[in-house]
C-alpha cells in the first residue's frame, strides 16, 4: 500500500506566499522615457532593412499615348455637267494652263498671250466690234511644237513640259472652236497650222475633250455654229 501523508490546507497557501515574496524581492528594471520629443519620431525615417538599389532597366522610356485622329482627305469640288450654253462656255474657260509654266516663257510670250486672249472676248454688251484676224501666239506655237515632238518621239521633252503643252493647246483650242461666237476663219487657221506640223497632232487636238468629256465639235453643234463644224 502507498503511504498517505496528512496535509493541511494551509500548506498550499504558505507555498504561494513564499513565491510572491521571492518575486517581489527581485530587482526591477527602471522604466525608460524617450529622450527627445515624440514628434521627431513621427517625422524621421525608420530604416527597417537595408535598401538595395535597383539594377538599371534596359527597356526604353514609355511613350505617351496619342489620340488617333481620322485621316481627312482634301475636299475636292465635284465637277458639274454643263446644262446651258453659258455654262458650257464657262467650263471651257476653266481650262487654263499652269501659271508658273506660263511665266517661264518670258515677258514677251506673256504679252503675246495677253494680246491673243484679249481679241477673243465675248461681246457681252451686245455691240458688234470688228475682230482682228486670228494669229497663233508664240506660246501656242511653242506648245504645239512641244506636243508634236512628244507624240512623234516620246522622251524628247520632260513630262512636265509635255503636260504643260497638252493643257495649253487644250485651252487655246477649246477657246477658239468651242465658244458660241467662234469664227470659222480662226478655226481654219489653227487647223492648217496643226496639219503642217503632223496629222497625228491634228487628230489629237481635234478630238481633245474638256472636263465634261465634250469635244469642240460637240459645242459647235449645240451652238448651231455650222461654219466651225464644216471646218
Amino acid at each position: 500500500r502507498s503511504a498517505r501523508l496528512e496535509r493541511n490546507k494551509g500548506d498550499d497557501l504558505e507555498y504561494i506566499a513564499e513565491k510572491n515574496k521571492s518575486v517581489s524581492s527581485a530587482p526591477c528594471a527602471p522604466s525608460t522615457t524617450p529622450s527627445g520629443e515624440t514628434t521627431d519620431a513621427l517625422k524621421s525615417k525608420v530604416v527597417l532593412k537595408k535598401e538595395v538599389p535597383l539594377p538599371p532597366s534596359t527597356l526604353p522610356d514609355p511613350i505617351p499615348a496619342r489620340i488617333p485622329r481620322p485621316k481627312i482627305s482634301k475636299y475636292a469640288v465635284p465637277e458639274e455637267s454643263a446644262e446651258t450654253p453659258d455654262e458650257e462656255e464657262e467650263a471651257a474657260d476653266r481650262l487654263t494652263p499652269l501659271r508658273s509654266e506660263l511665266r517661264s516663257l518670258g515677258s514677251e510670250s506673256d504679252e503675246d498671250s495677253d494680246d491673243s486672249e484679249g481679241s477673243y472676248d465675248t461681246h457681252e454688251d451686245g455691240v458688234d466690234h470688228e475682230e482682228s484676224p486670228y494669229e497663233i501666239s508664240s506660246p501656242m506655237r511653242e506648245a504645239m511644237e512641244s506636243l508634236n515632238s512628244h507624240l512623234i518621239q516620246p522622251g524628247t521633252i520632260t513630262p512636265e513640259t509635255a503636260d504643260w503643252a497638252l493643257k495649253y493647246v487644250q485651252h487655246e483650242w477649246l477657246k477658239c472652236a468651242a465658244r458660241k461666237n467662234s469664227q470659222a476663219e480662226a478655226v481654219d487657221v489653227l487647223i492648217e497650222q496643226l496639219r503642217e506640223l503632223s496629222p497625228a497632232l491634228l487628230k489629237v487636238v481635234v478630238n481633245i475633250t474638256d472636263q465634261n468629256g465634250n469635244t469642240a465639235l460637240h459645242y459647235a453643234v449645240s451652238h448651231g455654229n455650222f461654219g466651225v463644224v464644216s471646218s
